[in-house]
């Protein structure tokens, strides 16, 4: 029906574990679950998923090097360290990343995240912005891209709460065409990372060394 974008209520445990359940598009739920667990702190970057099924619309996941999520943003900016990535990126680069993004079709409310490695890219779709980055990290994990390595574009907003999930999956530079959050350019230098707003003068707002 034309003006009623689809969502679905994702039930998933984790080790046996429920979980909070995620309120998305019902599309590749597996990388959506697999990003979820590395930008939200539930595991290690480096942990082996043993397991993402779907069991009589139940969703469970096993994985190793389990930890507990920080209950508070601030909490989470705490645990971060900087990025020590030494990934570069010319301006065109970002803006030709930017483009590609943009002219796929955006009509039905979905957000939209790019993930690039400089051979290959990954596109997260959802309801949400934050689940469209999940969707783009666990595409990336699942195809063996190197996350230090990638530059993000997204059709959204970069927040704070944004800059926070791309640290943990080690992503070390963020670029969108949309306004960014003014504790995100605060807390970005901080972790390393270079955040961007691409147009026509393309402006890097921290680390401005990884923008060339």
């Amino acid at each position: 029906m034309n003006g009623i974008m689809k969502e679905c209520l994702v039930e998933w445990e984790l080790n046996g574990i429920p979980q909070s359940p995620v309120l998305c598009s019902g599309q590749d739920v597996d990388a959506l679950l697999l990003g979820r667990m590395i930008t939200s702190g539930m595991v290690n970057p480096n942990c082996r998923t043993e397991a993402i099924e779907l069991n009589e619309n139940h969703w469970r996941v096993s994985a190793d090097t389990v930890v507990n999520a920080d209950a508070g943003i601030l909490n989470k900016m705490e645990k971060l360290v900087p990025n020590p990535s030494d990934r570069k990126a010319e301006r065109p680069e970002l803006s030709a990343l930017c483009d590609e993004l943009m002219t796929q079709e955006h009509s039905t409310g979905l957000h939209s995240v790019l993930l690039s490695d400089g051979r290959q890219c990954v596109v997260g779709r959802d309801i949400g912005r934050h689940n469209a980055l999940d969707i783009a990290v666990g595409k990336a994990l699942k195809t063996k891209m190197n996350l230090p390595r990638t530059i993000f574009c997204t059709t959204a907003r970069i927040t704070l709460e944004t800059l926070v999930r791309a640290a943990r999956a080690g992503i070390p530079i963020l670029a969108t065409r949309k306004p960014v959050g003014s504790l995100c350019v605060e807390h970005a230098e901080k972790l390393n990372i270079a955040v961007c707003r691409v147009g026509a003068e393309t402006k890097c707002f921290s680390a401005v060394w990884r923008v060339i």
